[in-house]
């Protein structure tokens, strides 16, 4: 325990946000040291659904720059990870059907378009909807494939993961910071805050972020003759559901909105009204089997948009609070961390995610 371990850069939390930045701090050069609390990509980033929602009307307007700026990245940063790591993250763009409030999403979604019935029909046979549709030209993926692929193209390039870890103490002393854990102790000149819904328990300044709670569930078919013929092949979004497929035949179906502190209890009631959702977009999803249950905690903020930048610690950065969006914002925010981290300029206006916008 007296023994310190030193870095150029501490990236605490090994969730997406925290994984990206590692991984992109040390592909510039720098030994990074990543600490994690319970596992890697345990919370948030193994809860999500993947979806890269990058017009959601439900967002801050001032987020969109960062967030259209991530989805344009997302190719090459998927491109690049999957070579380093040699694993598939499934990255789909066979796009989104939506029957969500129209007049919100084609005001802001620049290629949508009105589904006739027949074209619906065409897109998704297995679903048995008449209402109003709409198709939105977003991709998606498997959260927990990308985090494998980045935990293993981070420790390829030489990273360090030290996993049960939780930190106790941020100390500033001279040039460095010293980070302590249940198990050690680590110093570096840099520190980068990514400890999602717990990043404002390790802030001397207000980081207020919290967690917002998310039951979901996933089905798989109970037998499937036809490998090649999905259940469904796009995302179905609507107003209390939304089904997102998987390439191996898994259907994921969400998710619930709940301010429940870090309570990851599953509500079996919640579960069966989410399934009845889905069930009721897609019948066949009523004969398939659920397959796993899960909640998450989403790292929300007082104004929907993440904490991305310096504090008033020098050498302390935080990139947290990213609320339903942190696999969509992770390659832009990787970016911007280690840009910060290295004394450079970012070519977007930080000014809405600024750390320091919730003192007085």
């Amino acid at each position: 325990m007296n023994e310190v371990k030193t870095a150029d850069a501490i990236v605490i939390g090994a969730g997406v946000i925290g994984l990206s930045a590692a991984w992109r701090l040390q592909k510039a050069g720098l030994r990074v040291q990543v600490l994690e609390r319970h596992e890697a990509a345990g919370e948030a980033s193994h809860a999500a659904a993947g979806m890269l929602a990058v017009y959601d009307p439900h967002n801050d307007p001032a987020m969109q720059p960062l967030a259209e700026r991530s989805a344009e990245m997302y190719p090459e940063f998927v491109h690049e990870v999957e070579d380093e790591s040699g694993e598939k993250v499934d990255l789909r763009d066979e796009g989104v059907i939506g029957f969500l409030d129209a007049s919100s999403y084609t005001a802001l979604h620049p290629k949508a378009w009105p589904l006739s019935a027949e074209e619906l029909k065409d897109l998704e046979p297995a679903l048995t909807v008449s209402r109003e549709a709409h198709y939105f030209p977003e991709r998606w993926l498997d959260p927990r494939a990308l985090c494998a692929a980045l935990l293993k193209a981070f420790r390829h390039r030489g990273g360090d993961v030290a996993t049960g870890s939780p930190v106790t103490q941020i100390e500033h002393a001279g040039d460095s910071l010293t980070v302590t854990t249940t198990h050690g102790k680590y110093a570096a000149a840099v520190v980068v805050n990514c400890a999602g819904a717990w990043a404002g328990q390790l802030s001397s300044f207000p980081a207020p972020t919290r967690p917002v709670k998310g039951q979901m569930l996933s089905v798989v078919p109970v037998a499937n003759p036809e490998p090649h013929a999905p259940v469904l092949r796009h995302v179905v979004r609507a107003p209390n559901v939304y089904l997102v497929p998987r390439s191996d035949g898994r259907i994921v179906i969400g998710s619930t909105l709940e301010e429940a502190g870090f309570d990851k209890t599953i509500d079996p009631d919640v579960i069966h009204q989410l399934h009845a959702a889905a069930a009721a977009l897609v019948p066949a999803v009523q004969a398939m089997r659920i397959h796993e249950v899960w909640a998450g905690l989403r790292p929300g903020t007082p104004d929907g948009r993440p904490l991305i930048g310096a504090t008033n610690t020098p050498g302390m950065l935080i990139a947290a609070g990213h609320y339903r969006d942190g696999i969509l914002l992770a390659p832009a925010t990787a970016d911007i961390v280690c840009a910060l981290a290295q004394g450079k300029t970012f070519d977007l206006d930080l000014r809405p995610y600024a750390p320091n916008r919730f003192q007085r």
